[in-house]
């Protein structure tokens, strides 16, 4: 048998299909005579990256004026500096110019510190010859979600992007500039220089299934008109449910036949009962309030009027629903069955809290039910902890009350793990912070631990390690866990002197939230 076409999971590189029409508007802009640099914006699952790959693929072999092309995928082994980025960034140069022009390529040592200078000659030698080279960044969410990463970066890759000879084009879920985290790299003037006008990738539509049927079509395997209608029925379009029903049909259809609606009903039902990773992913990626809709939707269709834009556009853009007059309904049947598979749990989310009223009557039972599924905890913490949730009503201040309790019982475990039986710190330790520069609290009480709650918690800090020791000297304890002792302890503190300011229920359940956290931490960490 031929090798199936279609794949799903897996590392095997995915043909792209589908995305004619898409890829040529993309074309027009690449090699018109001032060619764009272009945003691809499109949902998770949606087949972003296959189509990224493919551009990159086709363009490399020589696409005047293109000389080669490269893509670079910055969602896994995400770059935390901008010298790591281009190192990456330079190599991938260097990758995709060796074959076409190794002069210009030997030119590039990723690891010199004068990338900035040697990469812009690079580039001005290309653009003397009248030559391009594309360079496709895939998984900017994830880049652009990295603070450490400056504005002093982006301007030099718009320097870069002056010259004629490179053009970018982004892969992203959302438009660049919306992903930017730090002011500072909101206001560089690198985003200015893409098309304003995301090419947007969507789900495939009608038009497009003789495209992607082209292998069957090979194998003189036809679909009648009701089973293609039926294909898109079950799948909506979405790349990844489209592409699963074909792999299987692929597998079990024989050369030359016709293949009929019935056929493909049957091949639904078991894709639905063999592909429970892919719905969860697509289900999970939902949220409660569209899981809602999505469960709705197997009932009754829903008005326009009664659904927020955001949430129709999640519903449409993922292909789950679409607009028919002055409603919503379903158009995904792999997504109806499975809102039916899950119904119960999100209704009961819902009815639990879904408005404030059930919220404030069912939170602190949820509280109660998280604190008991820590095993193996210290059982006088636990206890404090079960105290302050239920003080959570009616008086949300009495909760908070409890807090600096839980901060010495917690600190006083940790020291009986941590040092000597007599609360004593090693001299090692203490020499060593001293040669770093380290203030260290009660310093004339050492070795002994500082007897101030505040004491304890910047003790605990240091020993997990600062910006001026670099490293932790803790046996057991982690540097989370030592911010989160730090955190209940300020609660503590607040609750202690409050002067009659209050607290509100949602941010004490959040204070217990954080005490339960601490609780699990130092039942996994504490021997």
């Amino acid at each position: 048998m031929a090798i199936n076409p279609y794949q799903v999971l897996g590392t095997a590189p995915v043909i792209c299909r589908g995305r004619q029409s898409l890829f040529e508007q993309l074309n027009c802009q690449l090699t018109k005579p001032s060619p764009d640099h272009v945003q691809i914006v499109g949902h998770k699952f949606i087949g972003k990256t296959v189509f990224l790959q493919d551009v990159a693929l086709t363009f490399k072999a020589g696409k005047a004026p293109y000389i080669s092309a490269l893509y670079l995928d910055l969602g896994h082994q995400t770059p935390s500096s901008d010298r790591e980025f281009m190192r990456r960034f330079a190599e991938e140069i260097k990758s995709a110019l060796l074959p076409v022009k190794k002069d210009l390529a030997d030119e590039i040592d990723p690891n010199c510190e004068k990338l900035w200078d040697i990469l812009p000659e690079v580039l001005e030698l290309l653009q003397d010859e009248n030559q391009r080279l594309l360079v496709v960044l895939d998984g900017f969410d994830r880049v652009l979600g990295i603070t450490s990463l400056t504005r002093n970066l982006w301007d030099r890759l718009r320097y870069l992007a002056e010259k004629k000879s490179l053009r970018f084009v982004t892969g992203s879920c959302r438009p660049l500039r919306e992903l930017c985290k730090t002011e500072a790299s909101q206001t560089s003037d690198f985003w200015n220089i893409f098309n304003p006008n995301p090419f947007k990738i969507g789900c495939f539509q009608d038009k497009t299934w003789s495209e992607i049927l082209t292998p069957f079509t090979d194998r003189n395997i036809l679909f009648d008109s009701s089973a293609q209608k039926e294909l898109s029925n079950w799948s909506g379009g979405v790349p990844i449910l489209a592409a699963t029903l074909c792999s299987y049909l692929w597998e079990q259809i024989e050369l030359g036949t016709t293949i009929s609606k019935t056929q493909i009903d049957n091949a639904a039902t078991e894709v639905f009962n063999q592909s429970e990773i892919i719905l969860d992913e697509l289900w999970d990626e939902c949220g409660v309030e569209i899981q809602s809709d999505l469960i709705e939707l197997t009932k009754n269709d829903i008005l326009l009027s009664k659904i927020s834009e955001h949430r129709r556009d999640f519903l449409e853009g993922r292909g789950y629903a679409k607009a028919s007059g002055s409603k919503l309904t379903a158009n995904c049947r792999l997504m109806q069955k499975y809102a039916k598979k899950r119904e119960a749990p999100v209704t009961d989310l819902q009815r639990l809290f879904g408005d404030n009223n059930n919220y404030e009557r069912n939170i602190r039972n949820l509280l109660e039910l998280r604190l008991a599924q820590v095993s193996n905890a210290n059982q006088d913490l636990k206890r404090l902890i079960k105290c302050a949730i239920g003080d959570l009503n009616p008086e949300p201040n009495d909760a908070i009350m409890r807090f600096r309790n839980i901060t010495d019982t917690a600190l006083k475990l940790i020291w009986s793990a941590e040092l000597t039986p007599n609360y004593q710190v090693p001299q090692e330790w203490i020499d060593f912070w001293r040669s770093k520069g380290e203030q260290i609290p009660d310093g004339e009480n050492l070795p002994n631990v500082p007897n101030s709650l505040g004491g304890q918690c910047r003790l605990l800090i240091i020993m997990t390690g600062t910006v001026k020791t670099r490293r932790s000297v803790a046996r057991f304890i982690s540097k989370p866990t030592a911010l989160l002792v730090e955190h209940i302890k300020a609660i503590g503190d607040f609750g202690q002197h409050s002067e009659g300011q209050k607290v509100s229920l949602e941010t004490a359940v959040a204070f217990c939230l954080s005490a339960i956290e601490l609780c699990e931490r130092l039942a996994h960490e504490l021997p």
